[in-house]
This record gives structure tokens, C-alpha cells and sequence, in this order.
């Protein structure tokens, strides 16, 4: 096995050739009749994020809620407006509560994000947090061991600006073993910083983080594997600030830290996959998996409390937990390729068993004191969910067509003994007039039991949420490897709970209507010039909403560029450019919304940088050395929010110098 050698500075490359969590089979997403957004490891590793939270608030249309452990949705996420499934790894293990938080991205070899509802492929979240599922799937694909090559790649990163200090040492390292049927692989970095608003006085952040892979091929039929990730995070507890009509209110800087002790959130998570891939003939190929993840939190916080507003309370809000959450993950996948007459057939059958669980003790409260915090409820909480599924999907292929149909059938159970049925089909059609042009739509519906919220004490619904979507688009290529793609959907969604404040318990929302567009251009427009550029647009109604509610951005950007310099001076040197643009957007409480004067304001952020090979100075092969700059011009906004009492500024200006390269 020889170790591959790069003569030039390489640049950043955000396509890829096939998704495999969209279908269960890898398929070109330019083919497919969904929108499947897709962040390559090339993309992961430019925006150096610390943790999933920071890399998912960099695609416009996901909404992250906030970087907050306080909410009970903590690691889920938003897409198009409407609640998506946890973060799941394969597509088939979710991320359990604060595991979708910490997750370090450097395990991933990319991130697909599959819009809309997605009930045919994972159905309704397996979560004892009810409607979770309408708004798309968000699918880790997990770096695996490789037999073709050895290769040991490194990166010191420095990250400095105004009160604010990062270090990070990563590496990412294959070996084959001699006999060529045997690899090991190690991704992991080690992080120890500061952020902006943290006080001198008080510790640093720190991170560890590996994620080994093995793969055994024993014969050319056979493939085995195993996958791990092992993590511990130590950072300061931090909830946020409040904003009132754009800027923080009161007291309150885009800097503050409002205890005055040393608040940690200690979080240790472990995942396990194991896996083995059997090619019974040519046409067809079966797959056994089993996995279990492991999130443990132990955190404390203090933020403003929820009457932060001009005449409200002086007040403050406190919260601590104490819990462990689990999943479980097995499944059986067929994939079988066959022909009739002229149409060739992908189909692919799967049964799986999921079960989440989570055990601790948690709450929070409104205190009136920075130190006493005895009017704080903290109680023990356990609950439990399991979900018994089949799949069954056939990918057609005619000529110029592609045609999608599926359906998934679950079975689920609740702690409280409670039990639910849910159907998810769905079905979209892509026309292929020529090679360069795409024209698709699809029709999908999602449903779910609510368990979870509590209607009544020791008493939850029963009740089923339903999604359906409706989307039609059409994918153009000028030019070969750059796609444009362009969508318009619509997804209806009924019987969500919402929080009723005069009982304290839990009722269905009614319905929710969310319509968009989306736009995308990624791919490389010369061999040396590669781009992601994506738009969204969204407007999420509520019939419970007393006033039109806009809790998302309606509009929201993102651009992210690479170009290398082919002659003069500069020659071989990549200047990177990136611009996020979100739209002004309500500053709700319990998504109700609170006043004109409480809203997120729209912000531009702009980044650039540039990326040399040493080789040019007489250095070694395979070194590059990279300067960026993120938010140049010290940009003043709100990254994401869980309340207008809790909104979470993003970074200010930062100088990043990186060292990477292999030995």
C-alpha cells in the first residue's frame, strides 16, 4: 500500500457521487425525486465546528433552536419550518437528547440532509417527544476503515480574536493490514478554548474525541464492521441572553455571562455499530446491523428569566440536570436488483427494532437570585419508547424515468403501556430529458403516535400526528459536476402537542401549514473553482397563532466558495469566500408569539480565507497552511435561539491559522 502524495495545495470539493440514507441504496442525488442537501467532509472540515449544533446552523432551512441542554427537544432540529427527526447515524440509530448537541463532526464523512417528510425510510421519530419527523431526516454517515489505502492526515488549528482563544488538534489515520482484508481506522481531536463571553476566571472548554473504525472483508463476498465514537466535553453552562427589539435588553451585552460562578455542562457520549454486509450473488445483497448509543449529561445553568421585557420581573432562570439517555438500533436490509422487460427494478425490504429510553433527574425554575436557587423544581423523570418497523421500497428505472414508490409500517409501545400504529408511504417521479436537465416531484406522508406529553397526570395522548408534503422542482447542470436545483413544497401537518399554560399539561396544536422554496448550486464550476450556495424560503403557519408568528427566518443564505490560482504570482494558492445571510425573524416564547418589539434581526456574516502549499517554500510535501478570517467585519447577531430570553449570540471576529498536512 503506498501513501497517496498531493504536489499542490488541494482544494475543497462540496458534491458527492451517491447519498445512501435517502433510499437505504446509494443512488446519484441529482437522480432522486427528494431534496437531499449534503455537507461533504471537504465542507465539515473548512467550517471547523465545534460541535453538530455549529455545522447544522451553517444550512439555511435547518433551524437548530438554539444552542440550549435546558429545552426537552435539545439535539433535534428544524427543517423547513416544521420539526425534523434526531440526528441519526446510518440512518437507522438515532442520537439520543443531548447527543445531537455534542456530536463532533469530525467523525462524519458527510452529513445528509433529507427534506421533508421522510416516514418511508426512518417513520415517525422513535422519542418519547411526540411530532418529530415532518420536517425532513438529518443522516450522519460515519467515517468506515478502508481497505484500499493507508493514509495519516493532521491538522493543528489556532483560533483567535477579542477575549476569544480555541486550539484544536485533529488526525485522521487508516492503516491496511499486511493481508489486505483488514483496516483500522482513528479520527479524533483534542480541543481546549475559550469563548468570547466566558470570564477570565472561570475554566476553559474541553474536548476529546475519537471515533474508531474497524472493517474485516474475509472473502470478496463478505465485508464486517464496527464503529465507535467515544466523546467527553467539559464546557462552561452557557443559556444565553435576552433580546429586545433586536439587541440585548437591559443590562445584557452581546458578551454577558450571567452567573457568577462557574456553571458546567459535563457530557460523555459513546456510540456502537457493528455490521455485516453479505453479497449473496450480483442482484442481491443483504446487510445485518446492531447499535447502541450513550449520551450522560451532567449540567447547570443560569440565564435571564422568561419576563426580560421593559415592566417585567427581575427574575432569572435556573436549570440543572442529571441524566443518562440511550437507543437502541437492530435491523435486516435485502437490497435485490432485478429487470422487467425494460425496467430495471432497485428494491429494498428492511425490518428494525428501535428503543429510546432516558433516566435522570431534571427542571429548572424562576429564581430571583443569582446563588439560591431553592425555588428551582428539579425531579426524576424516566420514560421509554420502543418501535417495531418493516420497509418496502422499489427504485424503477425506464428510459428516462426514475420512479420512487415506499411505505413503512411501525408498531409503537410506550413506558405508560400505550400502543400505536402508523403507515408512511411515499412516491416521486424524476423525468431525464437529457443529461443535464431533471425534472421531479414527490408526494410522502409521515404519522406518529404523541407519546410522550402528558394530557393528564401519569396520563399521555394517544393521539397520532400526520404529515403530508406535496414538491415539485427541477435540477439543471451548465456544466459537468455543478448542479442547480430548484423546489417547491408544501407540508400540512396535524395533531401536534402544544403546551397549554392553564392546565400545565398538553394538547394537540391542531394543524400546521408550511410552504417554501428552495434554491441550490454545488459542485465545481471549473476543475479549480467549487461552490455550495444555497437559499431558502419558508413561511410556517400555526392555527393556534393569535398574530402570524414568523419563528423561523422566512429567508435565509448561505455561500461557500473555493477557488485555486492557476498562474502569476499566486499560482497554486485557494482563496475561500463565505457570506450567511438570515432574514429578521419573532422572538417567540413556547413558539407563542410576544410583542413587535421581540424579535431576532437579520444579520450578514462574511468570511474569507486562503490556503498555501509549503512545497512553494522549499517545505514538505502534503502541507498546507491555511489563514481564515470569519466574520470579517464583526458582525453583531443571533445565531440561533430557544426563547427571546435565551438567544445565543454567534462569534465575533476570529483569525483561524492551520497547519495541515500527512506524514
Amino acid at each position: 500500500m503506498n501513501d497517496i502524495t498531493v504536489h499542490s495545495t488541494p482544494i475543497s470539493r462540496y458534491s458527492t457521487d451517491a447519498v445512501s440514507t435517502a433510499t437505504f441504496s446509494n443512488t446519484p442525488p441529482q437522480e432522486l425525486p427528494v431534496v437531499v442537501n449534503v455537507l461533504t467532509e471537504d465542507f465539515i472540515r473548512e467550517i471547523a465546528p465545534l460541535d453538530l449544533h455549529d455545522l447544522l446552523r451553517y444550512q439555511p432551512g435547518v433551524q437548530t433552536g438554539g444552542k440550549t441542554l435546558q429545552s426537552r427537544t435539545a439535539g433535534q432540529y428544524n427543517l423547513r419550518g416544521i420539526a425534523g427527526t434526531e440526528p441519526m447515524l446510518g440512518g437507522t440509530l438515532p442520537l439520543p437528547g443531548f447527543m445531537g448537541t455534542f456530536m463532533d463532526p469530525i467523525a462524519f464523512e458527510r452529513v445528509e440532509i433529507i427534506n421533508g417528510p421522510v416516514g418511508a425510510t426512518a417513520g415517525g421519530v422513535t422519542t418519547s417527544l411526540g411530532a418529530y419527523g415532518a420536517g425532513g431526516a438529518i443522516n450522519l454517515v460515519q467515517k468506515q476503515a478502508s481497505l484500499v489505502e493507508n493514509f495519516n492526515e493532521n491538522e493543528i488549528r489556532s483560533i483567535l480574536g477579542e477575549d476569544t482563544q480555541r486550539y484544536r488538534a485533529s488526525f485522521d489515520v487508516n492503516q491496511v493490514g499486511e493481508a489486505g482484508t483488514t483496516a483500522i481506522r482513528v479520527p479524533g481531536l483534542i480541543e481546549y478554548g475559550k469563548s468570547y463571553w466566558l470570564p477570565d476566571d472561570h475554566d476553559w472548554r474541553q474536548n476529546y474525541f475519537i471515533a474508531p473504525a474497524v472493517t474485516w472483508s474475509p472473502s470478496e463476498d463478505l465485508t464486517l464492521g464496527l464503529n465507535t465514537t467515544f466523546q467527553y466535553t467539559d464546557q462552561p453552562g452557557y443559556q444565553g441572553i435576552p433580546i429586545y427589539e433586536g439587541e440585548p435588553w437591559g443590562d445584557y451585552d452581546w458578551d454577558s455571562y450571567v452567573p457568577e460562578t462557574d456553571m458546567r455542562d459535563i457530557y460523555q457520549g459513546a456510540t456502537v455499530q457493528a455490521f455485516a454486509d453479505y453479497r449473496v450473488n450480483e442482484d442481491f445483497n443483504v446487510v445485518a446491523g446492531a447499535g447502541m448509543a450513550r449520551a450522560d449529561i451532567q449540567a447547570e445553568h443560569l440565564s435571564a428569566g422568561a419576563y426580560a421585557l421593559p415592566g417585567g420581573q427581575d427574575s432569572y432562570e435556573y436549570s440543572a440536570y442529571d441524566r443518562v439517555s440511550k437507543t437502541y438500533n437492530t435491523f435486516l436490509r435485502g437490497v435485490y436488483s432485478t429487470e422487467t422487460g425494460e425496467v430495471d427494478h432497485t428494491i429494498v425490504t428492511q425490518a428494525d427494532w428501535t428503543r429510546k429510553e432516558s433516566d435522570g433527574t431534571g427542571g429548572f425554575g424562576t429564581v430571583t437570585s443569582k446563588t439560591d436557587f431553592s425555588a428551582a423544581t428539579i425531579r426524576p423523570s424516566e420514560s421509554r419508547v420502543d418501535k417495531v418497523g418493516v420497509f418496502l421500497q422499489d427504485q424503477l428505472s425506464w428510459e428516462q424515468f426514475r420512479l420512487l414508490g415506499g411505505v413503512r409500517l411501525d408498531q409503537h409501545e410506550s413506558d405508560l403501556g400505550n400502543t400505536g400504529e402508523s403507515v408512511s408511504p411515499r412516491a416521486g417521479l424524476s423525468f431525464l430529458p437529457t443529461e443535464k436537465v431533471v425534472l421531479f416531484a414527490n408526494l410522502s406522508t409521515t404519522e406518529a403516535p404523541n407519546f410522550g406529553y402528558e394530557k393528564a397526570e401519569n396520563e399521555e395522548l394517544t393521539s397520532s400526528w400526520q404529515a403530508v408534503q406535496m414538491e415539485t422542482g427541477f435540477r439543471y447542470s451548465p456544466v459537468d459536476a455543478l448542479w442547480f436545483t430548484a423546489s417547491v413544497y408544501s407540508i400540512d401537518q396535524e395533531n401536534t402537542p402544544s403546551y397549554n399554560d392553564a392546565t400545565g399539561y398538553y394538547e394537540e396544536d391542531g394543524k400546521t401549514e408550511s410552504e417554501g422554496v428552495e434554491l441550490s448550486l454545488v459542485g465545481d464550476i471549473t476543475p479549480n473553482w467549487t461552490v455550495y450556495a444555497a437559499y431558502t424560503y419558508n413561511d410556517t403557519d400555526r392555527d393556534t397563532d393569535v398574530t402570524e408568528v414568523k419563528s423561523t427566518p422566512p429567508h435565509a443564505v448561505t455561500i461557500t466558495s473555493s477557488y485555486r490560482m492557476t498562474s502569476g504570482t499566486l499560482e497554486d494558492v485557494v482563496f475561500g469566500f463565505g457570506y450567511r445571510f438570515r432574514d429578521r425573524y419573532d422572538a417567540t416564547f413556547r413558539g407563542q408569539y410576544v410583542g413587535a418589539e421581540s424579535y431576532i434581526d437579520e444579520s450578514h456574516v462574511f468570511d474569507a480565507s486562503a490556503s498555501v502549499s509549503l512545497e512553494r517554500f522549499n517545505g514538505p510535501e502534503n502541507w498546507t497552511v491555511s489563514l481564515n478570517i470569519k466574520n470579517i467585519f464583526d458582525e453583531h447577531y443571533v445565531e440561533s435561539n430557544r426563547h427571546y430570553y435565551q438567544a445565543f449570540p454567534g462569534d465575533p471576529r476570529v483569525f483561524e491559522l492551520a497547519l495541515r498536512g500527512s506524514f
